[in-house]
């Protein structure tokens, strides 16, 4: 029934195409319905709409993983975390969704051999707001 939801998730968009939420909705209908150039422009549109969930983000980052272009994936992580550490969205953002994107980034600097960068990083998200999200 995504063809459905595609559908009136179109028409709620453009109704209200500010509304980051519709966007993302609407991504997560292309992907369900293998329609992934679709879904990237909507996880675009939903964060050019400020998506404070970060949904849109997450979701765009765990796309560009899957198809392997790793560069755009580390863009993505790397907006994430800075918005997460500058408090930017909203406070139920998962915390396993923070450490995946840790650790791609990590893992992405340490292959990069910017071993510097990867434990700042890593000791940035030890002092996050005096929570221990990494042991």
């Amino acid at each position: 029934m995504f063809q459905y939801a595609i559908y009136y998730f179109q028409r709620a968009a453009k109704a209200n195409p500010n509304d980051s939420r519709m966007w993302t909705a609407l991504g997560d209908c292309y992907i369900r319905t293998d329609k992934v150039e679709e879904a990237i422009k909507c996880y675009k549109k939903a964060i050019d709409k400020k998506d404070k969930d970060g949904i849109a983000l997450t979701n765009l980052a765990k796309l560009y993983e899957k198809n392997g272009d790793t560069e755009n994936a580390f863009e993505c992580h790397k907006v994430k975390l800075t918005k997460v550490f500058q408090n930017e969205v909203d406070e139920d953002v998962e915390k396993e969704d923070i450490i995946d994107s840790v650790l791609f980034c990590a893992i992405y600097l340490k292959n990069k051999g910017n071993y510097e960068e990867c434990i700042k990083l890593i000791n940035k998200v030890k002092d996050y707001e005096g929570q221990v999200i990494i042991n």
